[in-house]
């Protein structure tokens, strides 16, 4: 196991020393390889621990660190309003409608938690199961006949609900390009057009998706990589906190003290 861990090959794959930190024995001990250097040694020690710090990451603190992911980010995206002028339409919910969103379960652990602190979690759950509408269950329609309407949670809303309509992905060229809804592109089409073109000329720089999901993966690679309809995404975020509390005591809860 040491030797191939030990091969410059393996060693510049940050990827595969960081899956064998997770997979294989942590009791082996390196130093006794008289063939591994103090370089290499340093690599998969840093990963040995990355490894354990998110194996060993409370509940609490991933919803924290995606606290502070949201934080970062709602800044960038109100920066980037000011610059390019474009803005969401008062009272519109034509994003919040479409069927076909994606998103992580680690972007709505935040939601989940409140909820659990609350003492919601179980019944909003039940929403969950019960809800048959093909667009996200917090969205809340104020006329029956249109896509106007609110978030009921949009303080914990997730990644995806902040970033969209002002962030960018890289295309096959590596160039930012702009992602927006068609609302925002007939409302402001003076702003909209400008503010392609100075993306183009390379005078704006737009947030690119990847980079805060990436940020998101590395709180938790397995909660915050994979994607689900948003409603699965919810849910699960939900049963996640609700598993991990049954045999947790409850935040904010101390222990007794015994006389």
């Amino acid at each position: 196991m040491l030797n191939r861990l030990a091969m410059p090959g393996v060693v510049a794959s940050g990827l595969y020393v960081f899956t064998a930190a997770l997979t294989k024995d942590f009791s082996v001990r390196l130093d006794k390889e008289k063939n591994v250097c103090i370089g290499k040694l340093i690599v998969f020690r840093r990963a040995h621990n990355f490894a354990r710090l998110i194996i060993f990451m409370s509940l609490e603190r991933k919803v924290r660190a995606v606290e502070r992911l949201f934080r970062q980010t709602d800044d960038d995206l109100q920066r980037f309003r000011a610059e390019s002028g474009l803005q969401c339409k008062i009272g519109c919910g034509a994003c919040c409608t479409k069927p076909d969103i994606h998103a992580t379960v680690l972007e709505f652990l935040p939601f989940a938690y409140q909820c659990f602190r609350e003492g919601c979690a179980e019944q909003m759950l039940e929403v969950l199961r019960n809800n048959h509408t093909s667009f996200c269950a917090l969205f809340r329609l104020t006329t029956v006949d249109s896509q106007a309407g609110n978030c009921s949670a949009y303080q914990y809303r997730g990644l995806i609900c902040r970033l969209f309509g002002f962030s960018a992905y890289r295309d096959k060229y590596g160039k930012p390009t702009l992602v927006t809804c068609r609302t925002i592109k007939e409302t402001a089409p003076v702003q909209y057009e400008q503010t392609v073109q100075r993306i183009a000329c390379g005078n704006l720089q737009p947030p690119l998706i990847s980079c805060y999901y990436m940020r998101l993966s590395q709180i938790d690679p397995t909660l915050g990589t994979e994607q689900y309809p948003i409603n699965v995404a919810i849910t699960e975020a939900l049963e996640t906190v609700l598993h991990y509390y049954s045999y947790r005591r409850p935040p904010g809860s101390s222990k007794k003290k015994v006389a």
